[in-house]
């Protein structure tokens, strides 16, 4: 499905009319009756329209929820590695039932929950590895340990996974943005936005007429004018040849824009 109105609107027609042409062709081989032919045709195509249309419809409206999941996720991520470690903490605690009386000490929230103690701790400055997390093991004691973090590897799983005395559980930034979606607890990335710069088209028009640009523009039309002279139609090349001098030309003359200075120049 493009963007453009008017593209979708001759991709419809082209296949409405090529998919009724080719069920007509084959019930009139059948039924011999024009008319006949003419209306069984049409009905069939209009239900055959519409069944691609809302197969297209619904695997474009898949494909547009999968790119705004994938958006908010990129949005989530950022947000939640730039955010204040005391607002992060705060906002896990919102996970936590408040019965279990959750507390905050020294960037971690503990509580406890048929009589053990539960620990959650947070690592979000690089990826867990296998040395940081066997660090966490130690200094945390709690023999219930969930570490937040951003990324971690199928190693650091099997460490975690090596304990029977410790319940060590790991929840990366997607596993959290899915625990948060759940649990309805809202992000703020509002001052976060991801989407790509669209180019108009006075920019390219600029770019275009850049002084970097009048080198190119001269070669070309040397190549043309000099083309001309061998071609029998030379009329076009020396025209072309001619706005591309004019190029050259006016992008050879044009002010060089302005550099933005640091403030330390």
């Amino acid at each position: 499905m493009s963007k453009f109105k008017f593209v979708n609107i001759i991709d419809t027609i082209f296949l409405s009319v090529t998919t009724f042409l080719i069920i007509f062709a084959w019930i009139q081989f059948f039924i011999k009756n024009f008319m006949l032919s003419l209306v069984i045709s049409t009905i069939i195509s209009i239900t055959v329209i519409f069944v691609i249309k809302w197969f297209k419809s619904k695997k474009h409206s898949a494909k547009q929820n999968q790119l705004n999941t994938n958006s908010r996720l990129a949005c989530f991520k950022l947000a939640i590695q730039t955010m204040p470690s005391t607002k992060l903490t705060t906002t896990i605690k919102k996970l936590i039932p408040s019965k279990y009386l959750p507390k905050i000490n020294k960037g971690d929230i503990s509580f406890v929950k048929d009589n053990s103690t539960h620990t959650f701790t947070f690592h979000y400055s690089s990826e867990l590895s296998e040395a940081k997390l066997l660090e966490l093991i130690k200094t945390k004691k709690s023999n219930n340990l969930v570490i937040f973090c951003s990324h971690f590897n199928q190693d650091t799983i099997a460490i975690a996974n090596a304990f029977k005395n410790k319940h060590i559980e790991l929840i990366n930034l997607e596993q959290l943005f899915e625990i948060f979606n759940n649990k309805n607890i809202e992000i703020d990335t509002s001052h976060i936005d991801l989407n790509k710069h669209k180019i108009t088209l006075r920019e390219i028009l600029k770019n275009s007429l850049s002084r970097n640009k009048s080198k190119g523009y001269f070669i070309s039309g040397l190549v043309l004018l000099f083309t001309s002279l061998i071609i029998p139609y030379r009329l076009y090349y020396v025209i072309f040849s001619s706005i591309l001098f004019l190029l050259s030309l006016v992008c050879r003359f044009k002010p060089t824009a302005k550099t933005n200075h640091s403030i330390f120049d």
